[in-house]
């Protein structure tokens, strides 16, 4: 949230505090790629090299804004140890919403970071999610330490899917109480057990330019598309460099490549389980059901069809826009259809926690690589819709 700057030529006392609020809201706004301390130190109203006596660098003062934006969900999670679940879902939501800009921070724009930075960050959440986990142990001792620490994680990530939306529905903290409450109430499949999605190790494609598409999607979902080279991509491969640009002509084209590719996939499912469905319930089960075999096995597909999009052409960039929104649409009216007591805006904000808690909970590796965490993370997102997950 914007603060006024100091006036120029003042030196408050808590200027470092004021510069790390500055950044998180223009690495939040506008990406940490596009971001400057030249813009930071505008922001508080001071010269570029004020900003250099509190941090080294850039990298510097991102790490701290990271850090920072957690810091009021872990002094909520501190001070809940007698709170009841409702309370906490409500407490949770509040300090989310007085702090939106979180999620796109430590979820997204901490993938350009180097490795052992990105651990700093991920290492500040994961003492969140142990907190968390720990209040969902109390509230349901039905729940082996497993099943508990995959809802803590979705919780999490539900909550932080408000940061990559600009929707305000009325009474916005009772709406996301009610998404925390039920991802904490879920009844989940064991997280533990040995059922899996029955898929093996994988394949490469045999062709150069789809291995060249594999791997750069993957490496601009784990970090960042200003973050990887043309280079990177080639050594991936097990190419040079510059031969990708045999197959494309530039980054923005591998891009916009994997950006159809993501997409026609999510639409050819959703088409399918539209086709298939006895009623708007089934529809949403299946529909479902695809969107946990998708993200399970091609995160980085989802990841980039439903992620930051700003490195794109205008033209394109509101193409994709679009279609991102006509998706989620699609999965909001037929929540509707099961749920006619919700309005079209708590409906989609629902729909679009969903799609966070399975695609982040997809891209999290202790949780990813338990045998039994696709049919877990579905069930949890069947109670969030409200449809029974097990078709009729």
């Amino acid at each position: 949230m914007s603060r006024p700057a100091p006036a120029r030529g003042t030196r408050p006392r808590n200027r470092r505090a004021l510069i790390v609020a500055a950044a998180v809201e223009l690495f939040h706004r506008v990406g940490y790629a596009g971001v400057s301390m030249s813009d930071i130190a505008a922001a508080v109203n001071v010269a570029p090299s004020a900003l250099y006596r509190h941090f080294p660098g850039k990298t510097d003062l991102f790490v701290a804004a990271a850090r920072a934006a957690l810091v009021p969900t872990a002094e909520c999670l501190a001070a809940s140890d007698a709170w009841s679940l409702d309370e906490l879902a409500r407490e949770l939501a509040a300090v989310t919403l007085d702090h939106r800009e979180a999620g796109v921070l430590w979820q997204r724009e901490a993938r350009l970071l180097p490795l052992d930075l990105r651990r700093e960050v991920r290492g500040d959440l994961r003492e969140v999610a142990r907190v968390l986990t720990a209040r969902i142990a109390r509230y349901r001792p039905d729940v082996g330490p497993e099943q508990a620490d995959l809802l803590s994680w979705s919780a999490l990530a539900a909550l932080s899917s408000v940061s990559f939306h600009p929707l305000r529905p009325a009474r916005f903290d009772a709406v996301l109480a009610d998404v925390v409450e039920r991802v904490i109430g879920a009844p989940v499949a064991d997280a533990a057990g040995t059922g899996g999605p029955g898929t093996g190790a994988g394949l490469v494609p045999r062709t150069r330019r789809e291995r060249v598409l594999r791997e750069a999607s993957g490496l601009f979902s784990a970090r960042g598309f200003a973050a990887v080279t043309v280079d990177d991509i080639g050594e991936a491969v097990g190419i040079a460099g510059p031969s990708v640009y045999h197959h494309f002509p530039g980054k923005q084209d591998l891009l916009l490549a994997a950006l159809d590719r993501g997409n026609e996939w999510l639409w050819m499912e959703l088409d399918i389980a539209l086709a298939a469905a006895h009623d708007e319930a089934d529809a949403l089960r299946r529909l479902l059901d695809s969107f946990v075999r998708l993200a399970t096995l091609r995160h980085d597909l989802v990841d980039t069809v439903l992620g930051d999009l700003r490195q794109l052409p205008e033209a394109d960039r509101q193409r994709a826009l679009q279609a991102q929104h006509d998706y989620v649409t699609e999965w909001t009216e037929l929540l509707r259809a099961v749920r006619p007591d919700l309005d079209a805006v708590a409906a989609r904000v629902r729909v679009l926690a969903l799609l966070m808690i399975v695609n982040d909970g997809a891209q999290t590796p202790h949780l990813a690589r338990r045998p039994g965490f696709p049919a877990a993370i579905r069930s949890v997102a069947a109670h969030l819709l409200g449809v029974d997950p097990h078709r009729p």
